[in-house]
């Protein structure tokens, strides 16, 4: 691989197929190394418009290196932060569910799935909680899937890695299991 792609140089990689990327002018973005055949949700994520979703400015679909272009959004990912200080609740675990149900909502409203929402893809910025990956994930199991995860990641934020499939707790399996077993109950 060159140390150029389109019109951005390329840095370091900063995990999977991401990496840093600098425009002319010097301004960062994570620039995703896309598949041969790019899920069909791409061209879709361009039209995304939130301040809790890391903004994606560039996509060269063609060719033989497709590859998206978005914001870099400094800070600690959600995982990070758990993992550090323990899990959230009370008004910070409000405001976590409510910025990440907004962003999925905006990627939902432009006919974009996310496909890969995890404590990595939500990072911690100084504007708040932030999405990244946003196109880059298969399109797996569309708009639900995508809330599925989001249950998941709050339940991971409420109560911390042990309790969500790390180190021996309840894998996503289980979840799934038993969300798809309890009885549903209208509160009126």
């Amino acid at each position: 691989m060159t140390d150029r792609l389109g019109g951005y140089w390329l840095g370091s990689r900063l995990g999977g197929a991401v990496h840093d990327a600098y425009d002319e002018s010097g301004t960062r973005y994570a620039l995703t190394l896309l598949p041969a055949r790019p899920p069909g949700h791409v061209k879709a994520a361009l039209r995304v418009r939130s301040l809790c979703v890391a903004r994606v400015v560039d996509a060269c679909l063609d060719g033989d290196a497709p590859y998206l272009v978005s914001e870099y959004v400094p800070g600690p990912t959600l995982a990070e932060v758990v993992g550090r200080r323990g899990p959230y609740g009370g008004d910070d675990l409000y405001r976590l569910a409510a910025a990440t149900a907004t962003a999925l909502a905006a990627i939902h409203e432009a006919g974009a799935v996310h496909g890969g929402l995890t404590p990595d893809r939500v990072v911690l910025g100084g504007e708040g909680p932030r999405l990244v990956g946003l196109g880059t994930a298969a399109d797996g199991s569309g708009p639900p899937g995508d809330v599925r995860d989001w249950g998941r990641l709050l339940v991971f934020a409420a109560y911390g890695p042990a309790f969500c499939g790390r180190y021996g707790g309840p894998s996503p399996t289980d979840w799934d299991r038993y969300l798809s077993e309890v009885p549903y109950r209208p509160v009126c």
